[in-house]
């Protein structure tokens, strides 16, 4: 027979596949063995009484399913058993195909109590299953010694004389015989085999079983197998032709070809180029953390996130997690897996109660645990305040910013004014002549751009400055509605109590969602103050802020809020009158799409403000458009706490109401 995955073992007329959590590289070697040559007998690593369930497993094909054992969930560990049946998993890839060529089925296995069907101790880390095909002898070599290291215990010893005893017998009375079983077991299994060794020590046995049978939800499959149920799926839809690595590279470029609306966030890439390094990322992570090729879910979400972004993650994370349509055990309880952040209490809930499992072969190989898909996808779209908790009756409701986007916001704040302040001696800017010769007519730019019909000037740097105050204009022209005044609007922005700032406010905020008194909205800037002199609020204690003339608030928002309305002062020129009273003397940077008007250069020098323009081109388009808008949130002392928790702050800081 070929050896197309590098999985099969032989001995003698003897073949075997492992099984190994429900992998579906496993899956496929059994095909390969069909496809070569059908053996005259399986052979299975289960006891015979478990035929039954083995058979309806095999009938809800490709549906996940389960059988659980009523009578264990009695045991005094409390545990129940459960036996989960999914595409991909070796056991059931023998009995399936088996059955459709009519090659006669044996279940040689033992059944033993007390979670004695597997092997005592911890985890053991062996080479990944995909690397068989390209090293061949040598990953059998490996694993066997990384599974010689853990000893077998009474129940493994028992099992394996029985099994190489059944083996035996098959093995005398038919040509070929496949036996489908654990790494663990082969190379004891060949030992006795080889020296005729049946000998067992007395363990305990279980006569009869009675089982519940289940459907199995998405976070609850993974839990148990190991196994994302995208790749189960892109294994039933091809048993033969599956391999991982390219499963894995459809969802990734699946999960970018419809990304999510990420209105808060930066524009993420659709490129091939960049799934493929997220690829990339993910197997080195992979072999970084264990001797494999295919990247588990975590890592597959750390490379997501890191190299295109949240939003590619999140949409990621669903379509690995998607569940299959139900039809044929729609009718049956499904086994969950939840999280019960309350009572701080993650766990199998059957029927509405908790209830605790152990595989029939419990694992030996660590099996990584995400998060619930609605907690990942919260994290991942930065979306921590839904589903809060409900408002307690007769509490106050505060104003705030969304903690992220305030704390992305006084990064924003802190970047833009460094910038402004790393001025090159030898850099010139040169930019059509509007009001002034600057630094004279620059020839060799008015050439390259004769074909606009303007005059380029340049203008030479002037050294560091320290610059700690600056503005924004986001508008295209100085004459636009926005700093023209005739958009009327007010201001509103986070009440940081690190930086300053205040922004201008035209369009109604849009409102994100509402439930009860509770409100969450998302604010659009269109025309920004900021300061590193001063903080907005100061803290007031009890978690809350307070203005004063100490702040921001006191020495510019207030003054701005007095002219707001104003015919004739409520525009940009009157917005720096009060900005540039409060820096008077100092660097100040404008940020703009167009180059400031005399106006605003004579109202700085009214000042001895020392103005500096910033191209807003300059700056990287994904930091303007995740910082253009922040949300404010509407919640309650308890809802702020709990929100607090999530983000893993202290005590939560909620602020006062708008400004407006």
């Amino acid at each position: 027979m070929r050896d197309g995955t590098g999985l099969m073992r032989r001995f003698r007329n003897l073949t075997a596949v492992p099984s190994r959590h429900h992998d579906p590289v496993f899956g496929r070697a059994v095909h390969e063995v069909f496809a070569a040559q059908v053996p005259d007998v399986v052979a299975l690593e289960l006891p015979p009484s478990l035929s039954g369930e083995l058979a309806w497993g095999a009938s809800v094909w490709p549906e996940p399913a389960a059988s659980i054992e009523v009578r264990s969930a009695r045991r005094k560990d409390g545990k129940a058993t459960i036996l989960p049946f999914v595409p991909g998993d070796s056991i059931l890839e023998g009995w399936r195909l088996a059955r459709a060529h009519g090659v006669e089925v044996a279940l040689v296995d033992i059944d033993t109590r007390s979670g004695a069907n597997g092997p005592d101790g911890g985890s053991i880390d062996v080479p990944g299953a995909e690397l068989a095909g390209r090293v061949g002898r040598a990953f059998h070599e490996v694993a066997d010694a990384c599974l010689a290291n853990s000893p077998p215990s009474a129940a493994d010893l028992a099992r394996e004389a029985a099994m190489a005893r059944a083996l035996a017998v098959l093995m005398r009375h038919h040509g070929t015989v496949l036996w489908i079983g654990g790494m663990y077991h082969w190379a004891r299994l060949v030992a006795r085999l080889e020296a005729g060794d049946f000998r067992a020590p007395r363990v305990g046995r279980v006569a009869r079983r009675e089982w519940t049978r289940v459907a199995l939800d998405p976070p609850a499959f993974y839990r148990l197998a190991g196994v994302l149920p995208w790749m189960s799926q892109a294994f039933a839809a091809d048993p033969a032709g599956f391999t991982d690595a390219e499963a894995t590279l459809r969802l990734l470029h699946a999960a970018a070809a419809e990304p999510p609306d990420l209105a808060d966030g930066a524009p993420e890439s659709h490129a091939p180029v960049d799934v493929a390094r997220v690829d990339r990322y993910a197997r080195n992570l992979a072999f970084s953390t264990g001797v494999r090729e295919r990247a588990e879910a975590d890592e597959l979400l750390l490379a997501a996130s890191a190299v295109i972004g949240p939003g590619y993650a999140s949409r990621l994370y669903a379509l690995a997690m998607k569940d299959t349509e139900r039809a044929q055990t729609g009718d049956l309880e499904a086994l969950t897996w939840e999280v019960d952040a309350e009572h701080q209490r993650a766990g199998f809930r059957l029927n509405g109660e908790w209830i605790a499992l152990e595989p029939l072969r419990p694992a030996r190989f660590p099996i990584a645990v995400l998060e619930p898909p609605d907690e990942l996808l919260r994290h991942a779209h930065r979306a921590e305040y839904e589903g809060l908790p409900d408002a307690k009756s007769g509490e106050k409701y505060f104003w705030g910013a969304y903690p992220p986007d305030e704390a992305e916001w006084e990064s924003f704040v802190g970047y833009l004014l460094r910038r402004a302040s790393i001025q090159d001696p030898g850099e010139a800017r040169v930019f059509p002549f509007t009001a002034g010769l600057a630094d004279g007519v620059d020839v060799r730019a008015t050439i390259r751009f004769w074909h606009q019909d303007h005059i380029y000037v340049r203008e030479e740097q002037r050294g560091l400055l320290n610059v700690r105050n600056g503005a924004i204009d986001w508008s295209d022209e100085e004459d636009s509605d926005v700093p023209s005044g005739r958009a009327a609007g007010g201001w509103n922005d986070p009440d940081s109590v690190r930086v300053g700032s205040a922004s201008r406010e035209t369009e109604a905020e849009e409102v994100l969602s509402q439930a009860g008194e509770s409100l969450v909205t998302r604010r659009r800037r269109e025309w920004s103050l900021m300061t590193l002199d001063l903080p907005t609020f100061r803290p007031a204690g009890g978690g809350e802020t307070r203005p004063g003339p100490d702040t921001f608030f006191g020495h510019v928002i207030e003054p701005l809020l007095s002219i707001k309305g104003e015919p004739g002062q409520d525009h940009v020129y009157g917005w720096l009158e009060a900005m540039f009273k409060f820096c008077a003397g100092k660097p100040f940077a404008y940020y703009s799409r167009y180059r400031p008007s005399p106006r605003i250069h004579a109202l700085a020098r009214e000042h001895r403000v020392t103005l500096l323009w910033q191209p807003l081109g300059l700056v990287p388009a994904a930091l303007l458009q995740r910082n253009r808008t922040f949300r404010q949130l509407r919640l309650s002392a308890s809802q702020w706490a709990a929100l607090s928790s999530r983000l893993g702050l202290g005590a939560p800081s909620p602020g006062t109401p708008r400004l407006f």
